[in-house]
């Protein structure tokens, strides 16, 4: 959040500093604030995905990649032949893992904005947070809950039939 301050925030002084801009943007103004949560939440999960990338990519076999060489295979043809398809099944953990996270956000957005302002980032959990302790209404935040659990449900099963599609042949 103090990265996105409109006065003294690092985006705003670098930019002005580079004559990006002339005046500050209000990064946490109702335009852009779900803009400014969702650079914040990329930020925060990019080192999980390529932490996970970089431990699937180093336990790749050589061995796959020299037979591949030997039978003349270019650059391209072992990344679309061998890399992706050895990385199908990481790439469905670490979509659903993120998808899990990103769906059910809640820190970010209730440290940066708390929702507002005038509702630009008042997404589902941020909902039922509020109908919980600011309505006391546990009805319908448990509803909400069972919504956000049932859709997330149907997202990994996609995802999971998507990625891994032949493995189990």
């Amino acid at each position: 959040m103090l990265m996105y301050q409109q006065h003294f925030g690092l985006i705003n002084v670098l930019l002005q500093k580079w004559s990006v801009i002339d005046s500050p943007i209000s990064f946490l103004s109702y335009d852009n604030a779900l803009a400014a949560v969702i650079v914040a939440r990329i930020w925060r999960a990019m080192p999980f995905a390529f932490i996970t990338y970089y431990a699937a990519l180093s336990s790749l076999s050589d061995e796959l990649y020299e037979a591949a060489e030997v039978d003349g295979a270019n650059e391209m043809q072992k990344l679309f032949r061998i890399t992706i398809p050895q990385l199908r099944s990481v790439t469905s953990v670490v979509m659903i893992i993120l998808t899990m996270w990103t769906f059910l956000v809640f820190d970010i957005i209730f440290a940066m904005t708390g929702g507002g302002p005038v509702d630009a980032t008042r997404i589902l959990p941020i909902l039922i947070y509020n109908e919980l302790f600011a309505m006391n209404d546990i009805g319908t935040a448990s509803a909400l809950s069972v919504i956000s659990i049932a859709v997330l449900l149907i997202l990994s099963s996609i995802y999971w039939k998507l990625f891994n599609e032949g493995d189990l042949e």
